[in-house]
């Protein structure tokens, strides 16, 4: 019984540590530590929202289908998917992608700004 729970123990370990590096490979195609620092275009984006009174902000990395993404997010814009780009400053929109189909298939990998201005 002991032989079964530490290899159960040791798979999920082992399962867990792939799924993240699996995330780390994904976002690793797009920036190294902090895309609104190192992407010139997503640091415009950013800048553009960070005036008084423009509300909540929130820039995060995600995944769909193997391929790294960058999210813009605030309630104001009527257009969400105008701001959810690819590692080259491409929206979804432009690259063929639905709305909707990346929010059901897509996964967060981080989250780098969670303010309000």
């Amino acid at each position: 019984m002991k032989k079964v729970f530490f290899l159960s123990v040791l798979i999920c370990s082992f399962l867990t540590a792939c799924h993240n590096d699996a995330k780390d490979i994904v976002a690793a195609q797009c920036y190294q530590d902090n895309p609104i620092e190192e992407l010139p275009w997503l640091n415009a984006v950013v800048t553009s929202f960070q005036k008084p009174k423009s509300g909540p902000l929130t820039v995060s990395s995600y995944s769909f289908k193997n391929t790294a993404y960058l999210v813009v997010a605030n309630p104001s814009v009527s257009c969400p998917a105008c701001y959810i780009y690819n590692c080259e400053g491409k929206t979804i929109g432009q690259l063929g992608i639905s709305y909707e189909t990346f929010m059901s298939e897509g996964k967060t990998i981080k989250t780098f700004l969670n303010a309000t201005y």
